[in-house]
């Protein structure tokens, strides 16, 4: 082919290339149609990848761990908690109990671990849809393995969860406790230093005329004790100031028998909870650092079970294609090669 002067080396290449593939055209479609066949048995001959996929729902609740949170405290989270998920997934506990139920639902003689993992990848946001892909040459036990996989994970994660929110709802009720404990704590010491005040009183009308006013004094003293009793004096009406010694005298009776029961009330309720206490802490170490590496406040649930593929993962047309450019790519650089350049 005749080439104008003074283009450029890359144009001259492209025109006599073309030049070539327009002449040659019937050969480069047999070489085509022969590598596209060639690749066409490959595909059939070989054995071929199936890809299965269950998904798992992830949800940190974030924004009830940190209402307040900045954008960098969010994402430092949402970090360090899908990193903990992540080593949950390949965990050996997950991955032994995977290999165990694969052989339980026939889906594959008994397997190392090592080589079940080798299958597997997970990708996965944050938050979101997580992904549990598995690819093998046989579509029912890739299948089997993606949602055993997802439920055994699954499984460990709850069941971590509700380890970390029962002890999350101990501490709230050690808290509780503590605060209703110095509460009836404060109650019982006023009970204590208060109830011999009144029998004082109390005696003090004893030798005193029954039916004579009762002395002013002991009147104002009884009343500021009736006054700092609060809830404990409810009910309880004092005698007026000028009542006789019989009616103080018997109310501080009734006052004081009402304060020795809730004096015995307050010593029943403090051993009651000091005792459940102990109970708790018990619990917390019976837990241990189960459910240590998870949030209470995570969610996890399998929305979608892995169904057994029909198709390949690679379609024997990719094959054809790849066959046919392959070879195509050949005859050119024989025939390239033998003319000494296009």
């Amino acid at each position: 082919m005749e080439v104008k002067r003074g283009l450029p080396p890359s144009e001259v290449i492209l025109r006599n290339a073309l030049a070539f593939m327009l002449k040659q055209w019937p050969a480069l479609i047999g070489v085509f149609l022969a590598g596209a066949l060639l690749g066409y048995f490959v595909a059939v001959m070989l054995p071929r990848p199936y890809q299965a996929i269950a998904e798992v729902v992830v949800d940190h609740n974030v924004r009830r761990v940190l209402p307040r949170g900045s954008a960098n405290e969010v994402a430092a989270y949402l970090n360090q908690e899908t990193e903990r998920l992540e080593a949950i997934a390949y965990s050996d506990d997950v991955w032994q109990q995977v290999a165990r139920e694969m052989v339980d639902v026939g889906a594959g003689d008994a397997m190392e671990v090592g080589s079940l993992i080798q299958y597997v990848s997970l990708p996965h946001p944050q938050d979101g849809v997580w992904n549990f892909r598995v690819v093998m040459h046989d579509p029912e036990a890739a299948a089997a393995l993606a949602n055993l996989w997802a439920e055994a994970f699954v499984g460990m994660v709850q069941r971590e969860v509700g380890f970390a929110r029962r002890r999350l709802a101990l501490r709230q009720l050690q808290q509780a406790e503590l605060a209703f404990i110095l509460r009836m704590g404060a109650r019982c010491d006023w009970i204590t230093s208060t109830l011999p005040a009144v029998e004082a009183l109390e005696e003090e009308l004893q030798g005193q005329d029954p039916e004579s006013p009762v002395d002013l004094n002991v009147a104002e003293k009884a009343s500021e004790v009736l006054d700092a009793a609060g809830p404990l004096s409810l009910g309880m009406i004092a005698p007026e100031t000028v009542a006789p010694n019989r009616a103080w005298e018997s109310f501080l009776q009734a006052f004081a028998e009402r304060l020795e029961k809730e004096q015995q009330r307050c010593d029943t309720v403090l051993q009651s909870i000091e005792e459940t206490s102990a109970q708790r802490l018990e619990v917390l170490d019976d837990l241990g650092d189960k459910g240590a590496g998870v949030a209470p406040e995570l969610e996890v649930a399998l929305v979608r079970r892995a169904r057994v593929p029909s198709d390949p993962l690679l379609n024997p047309v990719l094959y054809m294609i790849l066959g046919g450019l392959l070879g195509t790519g050949l005859w050119l650089l024989v025939r390239r090669t033998g003319r000494g350049g296009v």
